[in-house]
């Protein structure tokens, strides 16, 4: 308690004596940065310790940007936090970092390390969103829960009550997305077909999207852009809000191919927990089909209870590297 490390929070149940005192760590005592460096953004969170985000700096970075620029804006949001917030040196515990071998930043571990002199941990992003739902917005947690992501790619990481569960492969977390769930799918990037990320990802709503509209279909997205060819997901997510027929049929479409997916995922890991994050997931029309392709397939399968959830914050993956951080000190 002199350090502040803990603090009194209040009385527990007597059992027959005097109430004991209760104490809990103070959340305020240190803080954590987490670092989620996706295809599309870049987040730095600012974390307690009860893994509250105190503030977040967050940019839009296309494909293309180098890994330079990736590095400088990494160093300049940290430092802002650090000084905006007045935290100490020794205050600090570490930086974790959330990435995506699809945008490899070589060398940020290092320049970080030697920039604040602070314990610096990479871990792949996908885990680091499902141990920050685990641990942060699941307190009635089982023994597995597997977080998957549709966005631009599609990801599942999976955490244990034994913490995140060790990887046999660098492409593991992308496993999920070159599912084959149509044998007469449309090629992937990868080589195969009718794997999940062609048919389910953001990048293959929009192909699909600009092909039925370029035949004649009618949608509201020829309202939202001036031309189909660049409309981004910030325009399908307002022709969702706006219940374009097109729109959501084909978003449907591709969450029943991504239940079909998890459906298959759901009997490797047999999970308590389900969480359908990234981008596209937690929006209803999509999380509500792919879920019913799930359960349809599972009425055969009452032995298997699970809980079906949206993602509970899109900045999973910075609180799920601050929690990484935290976990290296009591491992």
């Amino acid at each position: 308690m002199q350090a502040n490390l803990i603090q009194l929070s209040g009385y527990g149940l007597s059992s027959g004596g005097r109430k004991p005192l209760m104490y809990r760590i103070n959340p305020e005592a240190y803080s954590v940065i987490g670092v989620d460096i996706s295809l599309s953004y870049i987040t730095i969170a600012l974390l307690d310790l009860e893994l509250n985000i105190v503030d977040v700096s967050k940019k839009k970075f296309h494909s293309s940007e180098s890994a330079e620029a990736i590095q400088a804006f990494c160093v300049e949001s940290v430092q802002r936090l650090i000084l905006e917030h007045h935290i100490d040196q020794e205050k600090l515990l570490g930086i974790g970092l959330g990435s995506t071998n699809l945008r490899p930043v070589n060398g940020i571990v290092q320049l970080l390390e030697e920039r604040f002199k602070v314990r610096v941990i990479e871990k792949n992003g996908a885990d680091l969103a499902a141990l920050g739902e685990y641990r942060k917005f699941n307190p009635d947690r089982g023994e597995r829960l597997i977080y998957t992501m549709c966005s631009i790619g599609i990801r599942s990481g999976l955490v244990t009550n034994l913490g995140i569960e060790n990887r046999l492969s660098v492409l593991s977390d992308r496993a999920f997305g070159h599912m084959v769930v149509d044998v007469n799918g449309p090629r992937c990037s990868c080589g195969s077909y009718g794997c999940l990320e062609a048919l389910s990802s953001i990048q293959a709503i929009r192909h699909e999207l600009i092909r039925l509209i370029r035949l004649g279909q009618p949608s509201k997205l020829t309202e939202l852009v001036d031309n189909i060819e660049y409309f981004e997901f910030e325009h399908l997510q307002e022709a969702l809000t706006l219940e374009d027929p097109l729109t959501c049929q084909v978003v449907r479409t591709a969450a029943y191919y991504f239940g079909v997916g998890l459906f298959n995922l759901i009997l490797i890991t047999q999970p308590d927990t389900v969480i359908i994050g990234g981008a596209l997931g937690p929006n209803p029309v999509f999380f509500n089909t792919a879920v019913d392709a799930v359960t349809k397939r599972m009425t055969n399968m009452p032995e298997m209870n699970i809980q079906y959830k949206p993602a509970a914050n899109y900045n999973i993956v910075a609180i799920g590297a601050g929690c990484h951080i935290i976990d290296s000190f009591t491992e």
